[in-house]
């Protein structure tokens, strides 16, 4: 299920949250559908536990705070 802004095109765009079936949740940008720019994941693990991801996210993958892809800012700025 998603909260937030959608383009003309119907899919997700802008800073929104997306929860997963699996009890997931995404929290920031998203451009074009995709999980991408600044966000937080919280991620349920099989034991219980939970990891939270903070940081870059490019079409959908978990970049971190330093491994940013070459051409992520011509995503942006396109």
């Amino acid at each position: 299920m998603y909260t937030g802004p959608i383009n003309r095109y119907n899919r997700m765009h802008g800073n929104g949250v997306f929860w997963f079936n699996t009890g997931d949740v995404y929290l920031g940008q998203f451009s074009e559908g995709y999980l991408h720019g600044v966000g937080c994941m919280t991620i349920h693990m099989d034991d219980g536990s939970k990891q939270v991801l903070r940081g870059f996210f490019h079409k959908n993958e978990y970049v971190g705070t330093e491994n940013i892809p070459d051409d992520l800012e011509d995503d942006i700025l396109a």
